[in-house]
């Protein structure tokens, strides 16, 4: 039986759209070495990108699109052997466990800020609540209490930091769009947070 878990050294769940999530998938060397194999000659793939595996989370369907393995966009490529197929398929879903802990649509407030293994820290800024979310992987996400009730929902509204206290210091200091350097952004999420809602929370 092929020991999937070997192949993957790190998966990270981010926003894509409002809607949608993608998984990013880094490889072990081992990982790398099995695509290769799998691929049996038939494609040549360059590991260019900070992820190796890339995919849209099909959350209907409960599997992925859009995927791209290396250099290689997967609808483009016809003649492809199964095995190839049947290899990132099992990685794909053998990284599902880490979903729960990374994806944020559905978490819920509660009075012991521990749910889906997050650890919650909470600020609060010009009487607004603001959670911030820390994972095991120590990446923290941004995101704003729902004003219709206590519960915490996904807005769209978020950004991701390698630390909570870079993201405690972005919420208590001004956004300035102009400096790179006043905290490192692993990653802007899609929809940023607008202009007037910045000020309004910032002032």
């Amino acid at each position: 039986m092929m020991d999937i878990e070997k192949y993957i050294q790190k998966v990270e769940i981010s926003a894509f759209t409002d809607f949608e999530f993608c998984k990013e998938v880094t490889l072990t060397l081992d990982g790398r070495k099995a695509i290769e194999s799998a691929l049996a000659g038939s494609e040549t793939v360059a590991w260019v990108r900070e992820y190796d595996l890339w995919a849209v989370i099909d959350e209907n369907n409960n599997g992925y699109y859009d995927i791209n393995v290396g250099d290689l966009y997967l609808e483009e490529c016809d003649e492809l052997p199964e095995q190839f197929f049947e290899l990132v398929e099992k990685i794909l879903n053998n990284s599902e466990q880490s979903k729960a802990k990374l994806q944020l649509q559905g978490i819920v407030g509660d009075s012991n800020y521990e749910i889906h293994g997050f650890s919650f820290d909470t600020c609060y800024l010009n009487s607004k609540e603001l959670i911030i979310v820390e994972t095991t992987s120590k990446a923290a996400f941004l995101m704003f209490q729902s004003n219709a009730d206590d519960a915490l929902t996904y807005s769209g509204w978020y950004l991701e930091f390698e630390s909570v206290e870079k993201a405690r210091q972005y919420v208590f200091s001004k956004y300035d769009s102009r400096n790179q350097n006043d905290f490192h952004v692993q990653s802007i999420i899609y929809q940023e947070i607008e202009t007037d809602q910045i000020n309004e929370l910032i002032g």
